[in-house]
């Protein structure tokens, strides 16, 4: 029964995404409810027999509440429909106005099965634990397999606006952008593609923003499916918590404050484009820029993106989306230490109770990295994309692209134009990043930290690296060179790369390019669709590494390692 319901799970999503991403007539609406009722048949008697051969159906019942829940709402409609002729459902929806019953009735049966399909993913989870396979590979397998899925979704012919189907490599690049929430795009997000694409390209920003195997384990945990010693070591790896007991505490924060800062930016957004939009589109829009700020994505539904000449002066607009970007890129452990309300609390009851470390290096490099970047682009910028604003658009549209630069992706002026030296220290920005544990990529402010420290401890003739009263081990620092070594090579072998393949365009660009998709930030200054082909796979390449490579790698050296108990003797070498 476990593999039947396995591969009723299967047939439910593809039966959806063929219902979904092809066109059909009515008449064929009524043969895809006679399929999902079918697969809805094989999960009621699944959970029959689970609970009628089970040793304690009360436990059974308690462990199981929510698909219970499920199961009692499911026969209810059944058995007043057909045993006693009330369509309940129906006279439901047709009192609140909805016509077509069917097309009502068949979402609603949708919505149901994805809330199965949901709990035995979360059960399917479970074994995947036993395979053995270490963070890195499950984190780096979890990113293949939704870019995979988003790339066979958007070539489906009713995802865009085009005749047929979305050509394989554009499908592949949107779908990698999106996953690894960077924002690069080779077709024009909001008008290539219908309603139902651009839902998918949220939802990959969503999932890859945090993570497939975060919200996996969450569901688990709310499911209370049971979530094993090793997924939770998956999870404290991920997190980078110190132990079992408080990664499944910032789990649930993650969720929790990911979800309620979305809602609110959502909201604020949708106050401010009461002049622009109207109705369900004012609605979408606000949801759909707000998880793509959080998740520091970079998608936009207006083509020239908050640039567009509608939002260009609407400066309160920009300041909101800045707000949410840097939330977004501030680390959910950060977030959690500065605004959970056990955090909260805590202070609260104990004043002498302070922020970590890690918390001060996040919220501390940020703001000066936004100051510092501020002021750059203020002092380039004023004339030339900054020369027709006010005094006050002017400091607005220098800290929004402070802001951005670092991870986002969002643009306000025209990136096409800017000057050599504005593009070069953005890229110095864009190479530094968000925070650790964050939805944005880059080499992370904290191994910035770590090496400027060094570099100021070695000028001072100093031992130790020192910061907040504490010492940071040569361990942190190794970690840190080896990180930035990394990202430095890459860059600079990519870069290699597509000026053979792209020797049209300038080297700077090309830098700028590079850098923008391997820290997954989406600035780009209007190249990324001219790319050759061999462009756009590095390019690709570049994002994937970005958002999975850098966090496997510092995952990778934070394992624990054989050490020797011997060592060499000391060795003088001449350095400089």
């Amino acid at each position: 029964m476990k593999g039947l319901s396995l591969l009723a799970s299967l047939t439910s999503l593809l039966l959806m995404a063929y219902y979904y991403g092809f066109p059909h007539t009515p008449e064929r609406e009524k043969v895809y409810l006679v399929g999902f009722e079918a697969i809805f048949s094989i999960y009621v008697l699944s959970y029959a027999l689970r609970l009628t051969f089970t040793f304690n159906r009360l436990s059974f019942i308690k462990r199981n509440w929510f698909e219970g829940l499920l199961m009692v709402l499911l026969l209810y409609d059944i058995m007043s429909l057909y045993l006693f002729g009330v369509p309940v459902l129906q006279n439901i929806f047709e009192n609140m106005g909805f016509e077509n019953f069917t097309l009502v009735y068949l979402t609603f049966v949708q919505g149901y099965l994805l809330l199965f399909v949901g709990i035995d993913a979360v059960k399917f989870s479970y074994y995947l634990s036993k395979l053995k396979l270490r963070t890195p590979a499950i984190f780096g397998l979890s990113f293949v397999l939704l870019i995979l899925v988003g790339t066979l979704l958007l070539m489906m012919p009713e995802m865009t606006t085009i005749e047929g189907s979305m050509n394989f490599l554009d499908a592949l690049f949107t779908s990698v952008s999106a996953s690894c929430v960077t924002g690069l795009i080779v077709v024009d997000t909001a008008t290539f593609f219908t309603f139902k694409g651009q839902l998918i390209i949220m939802m990959l920003f969503q999932i890859g923003g945090i993570g497939i195997i975060t919200f996996a384990l969450f569901f688990a945990l709310f499911l209370r499916s049971g979530v094993g010693i090793q997924s939770q070591n998956t999870l404290k790896e991920m997190l980078n918590t110190a132990n079992l007991v408080a990664s499944r505490d910032l789990l649930k924060q993650v969720i929790i404050l990911t979800f309620t800062i979305e809602a609110i930016g959502a909201f604020l957004i949708y106050s401010l484009l009461g002049d622009v939009l109207h109705g369900p589109d004012r609605l979408f829009y606000s949801i759909f820029h707000s998880i793509s700020a959080f998740c520091n994505a970079g998608f936009s539904l207006f083509t020239n993106g908050l640039y567009e000449d509608v939002l260009q002066h609407k400066y309160y607009l920009h300041m909101v989306v800045a707000g949410i970007i840097f939330f977004g890129s501030l680390g959910f452990p950060a977030i959690q230490d500065l605004f959970g309300i056990k955090a909260l609390r805590e202070r609260m009851r104990y004043p002498w109770k302070d922020w970590t470390l890690s918390t001060k290096i996040s919220l501390y490099a940020s703001v000066i990295l936004i100051v510092v970047g501020a002021v750059l682009f203020f002092v380039l910028e004023q004339n030339n994309t900054l020369s027709e604003e006010t005094a006050f658009g002017r400091v607005t549209h220098s800290i929004f692209q402070s802001v951005t630069t670092r991870t986002a992706g969002f643009n306000t002026v025209d990136f096409g134009i800017l000057s050599s030296p504005t593009l070069i220290f953005m890229i110095l920005f864009m190479f530094i990043g968000a925070s650790s544990a964050s939805t944005g990529g880059g080499i992370k402010t904290s191994t910035f930290v770590v090496i400027f420290l060094s570099v100021f401890t070695t000028i001072r003739n100093r031992k130790n690296i020192e910061i907040a009263g504490r010492t940071l081990s040569t361990d942190l620092l190794n970690r840190a060179l080896t990180i930035f070594l990394f990202a430095a090579s890459y860059v600079f072998i990519a870069l290699f790369v597509v000026s053979i393949s792209d020797p049209d365009k300038s080297a700077l660009k090309l830098l700028f390019e590079v850098v923008s998709a391997f820290c997954t930030v989406g600035l780009s200054t209007g190249i990324t669709a001219e790319f050759s082909t061999v462009g756009k796979v590095v390019l690709m390449l570049s994002m994937y590494l970005g958002r999975v490579g850098i966090l496997t790698l510092v995952v990778a050296l934070s394992a624990a390692a054989n050490r020797k108990a011997f060592e060499y003797p000391n060795a003088h070498l001449m350095i400089g």
